[in-house]
């Protein structure tokens, strides 16, 4: 059963049932506790809507029929200001987005909210087009609490416009990559309190031009392909790296461009496996260690070494002692002997007893 939406109000997907497919075609709607399962194509399609609500939405093997990314969980066409909030999206990983988004010169999917949500099995967890124009990807836009697993390319993929997007403690785990940004066009980006594990390319997918700034701030990246990688020529936008942690089994930096100015690197803790790659920066991998990142002042006050540290066990107390004192004496002697002798016992309730 398809279920459309055709003006705007307050509606109960719970009371409406599990559907096949989900369709809003009118602004100002508000969608609560909806349940797809099934679906040929997208789960839930939103057609040039604005001021869209969908709360705790459940879908559940979308994408049925494997076309592109735009038969996702959630696809929004030419939308704008769609908050999704405490979804559970879930399906076997193949084609489909959880999120995706199309946009164009008069809307660039602004004042979008995705928050509080699971993700598995999507091809891009989070994503938008057109990818490479500034017409197209987020504006305004936050994305809050997510975590994406099991899925086949980019975890959380904000390319494009990315005008004022903020992603924020979400968690990426066993993709390709976790978080791509080639390219950011007009900035800012600001990605903290982020994680992503198991990535087998990269931590971060950058390049192909851009402006604007990408700040990205207390991050940790544990993954056996890079951290931080430019995959398409140019890099246009100005890189901050700051108070985070790349565990990686390939270059924890990898840039084929020079760093634009304003860039920063710092208070970081970097390590890799591989013992012939540290970094490689403007196309250059003589930079084999921290030191030699230091030397060209990146990295100033950062450390090398895992982000995970295994605490040293501290040093146990010493075990509770007692004494007892006792007198003693040989047969025939008419002089006591004292002796003071220290116990371990499993309690101590005889300390300065007297023994005779």
């Amino acid at each position: 059963m398809t279920w459309t939406i055709d003006a705007p109000g307050d509606y109960d997907g719970a009371a409406a049932g599990e559907q096949v497919e989900i369709r809003i075609t009118a602004s100002g709607v508000t969608l609560r506790n909806p349940g797809v399962r099934n679906s040929p194509e997208a789960g839930i399609r939103l057609d040039g809507v604005t001021d869209v609500t969908i709360l705790n939405p459940k879908v559940y093997d979308w994408n049925r029929s494997g076309i592109a990314q735009h038969g996702a969980a959630v696809a929004m066409w030419r939308c704008g200001s769609v908050s999704v909030s405490g979804f559970d999206f879930r399906k076997p990983i193949g084609p489909g987005n959880g999120i995706w988004g199309k946009a164009d010169a008069l809307n660039h999917l602004r004042g979008c909210t995705f928050k509080d949500g699971y993700i598995s099995g999507a091809y891009d967890g989070i994503g938008s087009e057109i990818e490479d124009n500034p017409l197209g990807g987020f504006k305004d836009t936050l994305i809050e609490g997510v975590t994406v697993e099991d899925y086949q390319d980019d975890g959380i993929q904000t390319e494009g416009r990315n005008e004022n997007v903020t992603v924020r403690r979400c968690v990426t785990r066993r993709g390709l990559i976790g978080y791509a940004m080639a390219p950011s066009i007009v900035g800012p980006l600001t990605i903290e309190d982020c994680e992503a594990h198991d990535f087998t390319s990269a931590a971060f997918k950058m390049g192909d031009g851009g402006g604007g700034y990408v700040a990205i701030k207390r991050f940790k990246g544990v993954g056996q392909g890079d951290g931080l990688k430019q995959t398409n020529s140019g890099l246009g936008y100005a890189i901050e790296f700051t108070d985070s942690c790349l565990q990686v089994g390939r270059y924890v930096y990898e840039f084929t461009s020079p760093l634009p100015a304003g860039s920063l690197f710092d208070r970081n803790r970097l390590s890799t496996t591989d013992a012939t790659r540290f970094a490689k920066i403007a196309n250059n991998n003589d930079y084999r260690t921290l030191a030699a990142l230091q030397a060209i002042g990146m990295d100033l006050n950062s450390v090398a070494g895992p982000c995970e540290v295994v605490p040293v066990p501290p040093t146990p107390p010493p075990a509770k002692t007692c004494q007892a004192r006792y007198r003693w004496r040989l047969a025939g002697e008419t002089t006591w002997h004292y002796t003071t002798r220290t116990y371990q016992p499993i309690d101590c309730a005889q300390d300065a007893l007297t023994f005779i």
